[in-house]
Formats: C-alpha cells, sequence, structure tokens
C-alpha cells in the first residue's frame, strides 16, 4: 500500500507529530517563564528563588508533555505502516516522540539561564539523551513481560505469570544501570575518582562493584545503587569539587552502600509492584474477572500511595543517615563546603518548605556544624505548581477539542472532502476518515488507490453498510453495474438491520446513500 501513497500524505503524521512533540514544550517554557518569572533578580540567591516555582511549574508540564508525545506518537504511523495500534512499530515511535519531548523541554528549561548559546543546547539535549536509557531500561522489561504469553484462551498461566514478574523486578533493579552501560550514557569513571569511591565504600565495609560517570558539563551530581554496588558521578561535580570535598560527597554515597538489605526491598518493592500490577497485572485481572482490568489498577494503587508515603519517609531517613555517615568519615567541613558548592551551581534555595527526600541545605548545613544565619523563607513554589496544572490542563483540553472538532459523521463522510485527510493527520485510526478519504480520492478518479483506501477503512471498522456504497459506487465507475447493484442491495440489507431493533427505524434510500455513479452509469432507478 505505500508505494500509492503520495510522501507527503505518508510522512506529514509522524514529521508533524515531532516538529509539535519539539515545539509544545519550548512555547509553554516560554509562557510559563513570562507568567511567573519575567525577569531574573541580580543576587544570586534572590534568583533561586525566583526560578523555583517555574521548575515546580515545568516539573508538572513535563510530566504531561511526555505522555501526550507518546500517545500522539503511538498512533502517528496509522495503518499503512503497522497492523494495529500497539504494535511494536507505534510504540517505538510513541518512545522517539516522548524522547523528544523530553528533549525540548530540557532546552526549554535553558530559559532560566541569563544566556544560552549553541553549545548549552546541544550538552543539555545529549544529558537529556543519557538519562533516557537509565529510565527506559525498567519500561523495557516492562513492556517485554506484559507482551509474553500470561493467557492461554480464557485460562492464567501462573508461571508464565512469575516469569513476567521476574523480568520487571530484574529491570527495575538492573534495567535501567545495563541500557546506560550499553548504549555507553554511563563509562568507567577515571581512576582519580575510582580510588576516591573505593575507599569511602570500604570506609563503610562495601566492596564496589563499579564506578561510572556520566560524561557532562550540565548537572552536578552524584549518587549510589545499593543492590548493585554501583557509584555514579557527573564529570560537573568531579570538576566544581575538590578532592576533599569529592570524598565527603561519595561518603554519602558509600553511606546508602550500607544500607540494610531491608531498605533496598522496602524501596525496590514498590516500585515492582506497581509496575507489574499496571502492565502484567492488568491483563491478568482482566481474565479473572469482568472489570478486572480496572481492579487491578484500583489495587495498584490502593497499595501504592501508602506504600510510597512510607518509602518517601525512609528516604529521607537514609538521607540523613548518610550524610552523618559523611561527617564521621570524612569531616564534617569537607561536607558542608561540597553540599554548598552544588546548591550554588544548581542555584537551588536553601529551604523548599517541604519535607523532601533530601533535607533542606540549610537543615545540613547546620548538622555539619555551619552557622547559615536566619533561617530564610522557601520561595513559593504553590503558584508554579498551580500553573503547570493549568497549563497540563490546557493541554489536554486541546488534544479533547481538536479531537472532537474534526471528527467526522458516518453519514457525512462521502461529502467531507479534504476534511478527511485533515482528519486523518489528527487520528490516521479513524476509520470514517480514512472513508471520506476514500471517497475524495474517488471524485478525483483515481479508482484503484480509492479501492486500497476502502480497504483500509473496511479493515479499521467502518461500518459494513457505508464500505458497501462505496464498494458499489466504485463498481459502477468501472463499468460493472451487475456487482454494483448487488453491493447495493448488501448496503440495503445491512441497514434494514435496524429494523430488528426498533421496526419504527426509518430506512434511508434517498440522498448520498445512492451512488452518484449506479444512477448515471447504471441507470439505477429509472426501471
Amino acid at each position: 500500500m505505500g508505494d500509492v501513497i503520495p510522501i507527503e500524505e505518508a510522512l506529514a503524521r509522524p514529521i508533524g507529530s515531532l516538529l509539535l512533540c519539539a515545539l509544545v514544550p519550548l512555547v509553554t517554557a516560554w509562557v510559563m517563564w513570562v507568567v511567573l518569572v519575567r525577569r531574573l533578580p541580580d543576587d544570586r540567591r534572590d534568583e533561586a528563588h525566583a526560578i523555583a516555582p517555574f521548575r515546580s511549574a515545568a516539573f508538572v508540564v513535563g510530566l504531561v508533555q511526555i505522555q501526550l508525545a507518546w500517545m500522539l506518537g503511538a498512533t502517528a504511523l496509522g495503518p499503512r505502516f503497522v497492523s494495529a495500534p500497539g504494535d511494536i512499530a507505534s510504540e517505538l515511535f510513541g518512545a522517539v516522540c516522548a524522547i523528544v519531548a523530553f528533549c525540548a523541554g530540557g532546552v526549554g528549561r535553558l530559559i532560566e539561564e541569563r544566556s544560552q548559546t549553541w553549545r548549552d543546547v546541544r550538552e543539555t539535549i545529549a544529558l537529556r539523551l543519557r538519562i533516557v536509557p537509565f529510565v527506559g531500561g525498567p519500561i523495557v522489561a516492562a513492556g517485554l513481560a506484559a507482551r509474553l504469553p500470561v493467557i492461554d484462551g480464557d485460562a492464567v498461566r501462573w508461571e508464565i505469570v512469575a516469569v513476567a514478574f521476574v523480568i520487571v523486578a530484574l529491570g527495575a533493579m538492573f534495567g535501567g544501570l545495563a541500557m546506560s552501560v550499553a548504549t555507553r550514557a554511563m563509562i568507567p569513571a577515571p581512576e582519580s575518582v575510582r580510588a576516591i569511591a573505593v575507599a569511602a565504600a570500604e570506609a563503610e565495609g562495601v566492596r564496589l562493584a563499579a564506578v561510572l560517570r556520566v560524561p557532562t558539563e550540565r548537572l552536578t551530581n552524584a549518587g549510589a545503587i545499593p543492590w548493585a554496588r554501583t557509584m555514579i558521578v557527573t564529570d560537573r561535580i568531579v570538576a566544581l569539587l575538590t578532592p576533599s570535598e569529592l570524598r565527603a560527597v561519595l561518603a554519602h554515597e558509600a553511606g546508602h552502600l550500607s544500607e540494610g538489605p531491608w531498605v533496598a526491598s522496602a524501596r525496590l518493592a514498590t516500585a515492582i509492584t506497581l509496575i507489574f500490577m499496571l502492565t502484567t497485572g492488568v491483563r491478568v485481572g482482566s481474565v479473572l474477572h469482568p472489570d478486572g482490568a480496572q481492579i487491578a489498577i484500583a489495587v495498584a494503587l490502593v497499595i501504592a500511595v501508602p506504600a510510597l508515603l512510607l518509602v518517601r519517609r525512609l528516604a529521607r531517613r537514609m538521607e540523613e543517615r548518610a550524610d552523618a555517615r559523611a561527617r564521621s568519615t570524612s569531616g564534617s567541613a569537607a561536607l558542608a563546603d561540597a553540599l554548598t558548592k552544588i546548591h550554588d551551581d544548581a542555584r537551588a534555595p536553601m529551604t523548599t518548605g517541604a519535607r523532601r527526600v533530601h533535607p533542606d541545605l540549610y537543615d545540613r548545613l547546620v548538622a555539619c556544624g555551619r552557622d547559615p544565619g536566619p533561617r530564610p523563607a522557601p520561595p513559593r513554589t504553590r503558584i508554579g505548581t498551580i500553573v503547570g496544572l493549568a497549563v497540563g490542563a490546557a493541554l489536554v483540553a486541546t488534544f479533547f477539542v481538536v479531537e472532537h472538532v474534526t471528527a467526522i459523521a458516518i453519514d457525512d463522510a462521502p461529502l467531507a472532502g479534504d476534511a478527511g485527510w485533515t482528519r486523518l493527520r489528527i487520528d490516521p485510526w479513524d476509520s470514517t476518515a480514512m472513508l471520506a478519504a476514500a471517497w475524495a480520492t474517488r471524485r478525483d478518479e483515481d479508482l484503484d488507490r480509492a479501492e486500497r483506501e476502502l480497504d483500509l477503512a473496511a479493515w479499521m471498522g467502518a461500518p459494513r453498510a457505508n464500505v458497501l456504497e462505496l464498494e458499489a459506487e466504485l463498481a459502477a465507475a468501472r463499468g460493472d453495474c451487475a456487482s454494483a447493484r448487488v453491493r447495493f442491495d448488501e448496503a440495503l440489507r445491512a441497514r434494514s438491520q435496524l429494523a430488528y431493533d426498533d421496526p419504527w427505524q426509518p430506512l434511508e434510500l434517498g440522498g448520498w446513500h445512492l451512488p452518484p455513479s449506479l444512477v448515471t452509469e447504471c441507470g439505477y432507478g429509472a426501471e
């Protein structure tokens, strides 16, 4: 089918989807900046307070944009290139669109900085692309598990369900790390950094498996994955800190590596259960009960909400414990200096006004024995969250409005004209729009192509009576009047099926339901 489709029609939807996924985050970032910040203050500390609401809004909108981008991309290739929605090609293109939106969101965030260069743009995109494998690893594992044959007819294959659970668990534990290493988003750290990390881990009685670095100058951070006995650093943090300060930061991460196994189990169990229930669990539930899919989702939420609150509280305690371990093994002064540099580089406020996983910088400095002065007021991030929710809601509403405005009634398909093609660029899986496109192609006298588009419309689920009417029209246009009459009689019978449900339902015979060529070429109705 693809060889008869003009290239602009075949590519308009996917190319348009990619452009939309890139442009929307840039535009929304500019809008939120104008609403929330508009102009940066000169003082560095005031600057951190000024941009905090914008960052809160950008986080909320970013989540919405990535989800909408995936939904857009998952249908963008249309039935000409994939067998059905949910096909691997559709899901891959959906992932590409989500990645484009994620990267464009990072570029949009550059508006925070007083000056931006093309190098900043390239580094930002590169950093976000390096984050993708780490986030994508668990998602890929969950997708693979969801495609396993856990259902055999009306029965659940519990041994396959167990395999799916193991795949989800391994993906959550090691998937992101494995994909990051495989794609070289993370590479081995230099020996000087590795030596500091190994020494910090040994002080906690832990033997490191790996020390990795993220090659980026756009992020100042370090992390630890306890169940993989791995530390991760960015190039930026290594360049920013002195050796003693870096030793203190890695001592903090080593403190996480020495956490008890029950801590890692609690953190992982929540994520694994939630991912499993929302993927494989939904499929299993749909077999066990008519409303099983909804029940599985509800159970997942009931489990997740309190579990996430408990895990968050536990994570906060572990952060405080890791700070205490770093102070005891590397000294309070070095840790305080390192934390101050990291927060200044990130332009983060000293207080947040919320009990987050990481303690506020102010509290961490006090714990290190520093006197940071009077406790500063936290930034007003709530207004940023409200603006973010409003912008996100507007994006979702726009999606539904466009979907509604461009919809074509099935009885209007023969007269829709170019509206059918417009609709297909919005929803390529709309059978009515495909039928309308086939009628438009027939008016252009391209009968072969109209027949192929009609086949697509039928395959996509267009009503049988409407399909038969166009089949009659095409047969009459080719001079096959006998076949045209048969097809139209079948269309009438298909419409008359309504009488079985409602004997007073009128049977429409006039208007466009009578194929024009059946009258002009075959004399239908004249006898």
